[in-house]
């Protein structure tokens, strides 16, 4: 049974423990941020509150694809005009509710990923959606369950980065999805850590891995350049502070990072995020350099969706958030991050070097906080 290392509801068959809470992977931060762009919530809302949730953007309207809910699990599928932030439900529907899946867009059709449904076990499939075409599970095409696992479409693959399998801390894998004849394979021992509860975005020629568990106590500040055919190395880029539940959006050539978990709680049955970030970090290949904006989201939150939206209205292209998981639990309403031209300046905010220490704090853990 896999130990959730990305902060969602973990469940085993042994006894009680002592719970602890993770604050790991501080970093030096200097001087003052250079992006500034304008955060806000849009006017318009998501039918329900949603939170762990995923989505796609497919040059016109963005999909969003289930989540959590106060007091459930969702299987709908949401259609939402990035212009005016207008939201309605498909007549589609998932197979069956889920949560802390992901999705990619590949230009004709999406496919969901994994997530976990009401039993908290990882599921071990693949959904095909096609708009006005309706849902299909792709039959034996994941090798086993994820969770929490980010996603990315190269234009020819879909790659599915990290894993968690068992109490040792998870799997340094990718899997290897290939939509024109369903099958997968497992690229073993790629990741330089399993990540799970990381976000990613493709940028072009790679994928950038934001954050993660770095093992079961660690959350990381890194990021991660992965190269299919070649392989995975750390950035020198560093962020502020380690987290997860950070999603983040490449705008073609900056990576926004947005919000995540900078704390956890973990008892026998799972780990519950207490600590939750409003900061938006913007990432710049060219410079290798971590810029700390002065912009920050309407409130601090764990974001796992978020998608890069090309817009004729208002203040032009942006990165917009459905949802979010704050200290109250999901959110309905959409944030906007307007992304001004960008020319890969070096940023005056930077992390240099981190400075790793481990604050493990015992708790006493008498009953299941949900």
């Amino acid at each position: 049974m896999c130990l959730q290392p990305d902060g969602e509801p973990m469940h085993s068959k042994g006894r009680w423990i002592t719970s602890t809470v993770v604050l790991l992977a501080i970093s030096m931060v200097l001087t003052s941020g250079t992006f500034g762009g304008l955060s806000e919530r849009m006017e318009e809302t998501l039918p329900d509150p949603v939170g762990m949730t995923c989505a796609v953007y497919t040059g016109d309207v963005i999909y969003v694809f289930g989540g959590a809910t106060k007091g459930g699990i969702l299987d709908t599928i949401y259609e939402v005009d990035p212009e005016s932030g207008r939201a309605t439900a498909l007549p589609y529907t998932r197979p069956s509710p889920r949560t802390l899946a992901s999705a990619v867009w590949t230009g004709r059709e999406a496919y969901i990923i994994g997530g976990i449904g009401y039993d908290a076990e990882p599921i071990a499939e693949i959904v095909k959606f096609v708009p006005d075409g309706g849902v299909s599970i792709v039959e034996g095409a994941m090798p086993y369950g994820t969770k929490g696992i980010p996603s990315v479409w190269s234009g020819e693959a879909v790659y599915i980065l990290g894993n968690c399998l068992s109490s040792d801390g998870g799997q340094h894998d990718v899997i290897r999805f290939d939509p024109t004849n369903g099958s997968s394979e497992i690229l073993e021992e790629v990741l330089p850590i399993p990540g799970a509860g990381s976000s990613a975005t493709w940028a072009g020629d790679c994928a950038y891995i934001v954050g993660g568990r770095q093992n079961l106590t660690i959350l990381s500040n890194r990021i991660i350049r992965y190269v299919p055919g070649e392989g995975a190395d750390f950035v020198g880029a560093l962020l502020p502070q380690g987290r997860i539940g950070a999603a983040s959006a490449w705008d073609g050539e900056r990576v926004f990072i947005l919000g995540g978990t900078i704390a956890l709680e973990c008892g026998p049955l799972e780990c519950v995020p207490i600590d939750y970030l409003d900061e938006i970090v913007v990432f710049y290949p060219g410079t290798d350099t971590c810029d700390l904006s002065r912009a920050t989201l309407p409130e601090p939150m764990d974001i796992r969706a978020v998608v890069y939206a090309e817009r004729e209205s208002g203040r032009g292209n942006a990165v917009i958030v459905p949802g979010g998981l704050t200290a109250e639990g999901p959110v309905n309403w959409m944030t906007v991050l307007y992304t001004e031209p960008g020319d890969a300046s070096e940023p005056s905010k930077q992390f240099y070097q981190s400075t790793w220490f481990n604050a493990l704090i015992p708790v006493s853990y008498t009953h299941l906080t949900l």
